[in-house]
């Protein structure tokens, strides 16, 4: 999980599904953070699956 992870997350679940909950460090601007990091999540993936 280490590939997708931004610097300040932490993850903290994955559910039988296969989400993952990561913990974000950056409250000041938390929601913008989250937003960026799922792109980047989405980009890798849809890479590793072309």
């Amino acid at each position: 999980h280490a590939i997708t992870l931004s610097p300040g997350e932490l993850v903290v679940a994955i559910d039988a599904e296969g989400v993952m909950y990561t913990h974000c460090l950056n409250v000041d601007d938390s929601q913008r953070f989250i937003d960026k990091a799922q792109s980047m999540r989405k980009n890798l993936l849809s890479k590793m699956f072309e």
